[in-house]
C-alpha cells in the first residue's frame, strides 16, 4: 500500500478499486496521482466511492469485460 489507506472512511463503491492513498488511488485500471490531497478526495467521493460508473477507467474497464465474455 501506498501511503497507507488515507480514506478508510468511505465506502468505495467501485467494484475495480484496490488501494487509495492520500492524493492517489490504484484500480485495475491503474494508479492515479492528484497534485492535492482536496483534488484527491474529490475524486474519490465523486467516481469511487460515488458514481463510479461515470468514471472513464471504470467504463473502459465494463467495455474491456463485455468484449471478453
Amino acid at each position: 500500500m501506498a501511503d497507507g489507506a488515507f480514506n478508510r472512511h468511505m465506502y468505495w463503491q467501485c467494484p475495480f478499486f484496490k488501494w487509495d492513498g492520500k492524493m492517489e488511488v490504484s484500480c485495475e485500471g491503474g494508479r492515479v496521482k492528484f497534485p492535492e490531497a482536496e483534488d484527491a478526495k474529490g475524486y474519490f467521493e465523486k467516481y469511487c466511492a460515488g458514481d463510479w460508473k461515470n468514471c472513464s477507467i471504470a467504463r473502459m474497464l465494463n467495455q474491456y469485460y463485455d468484449r471478453e465474455e
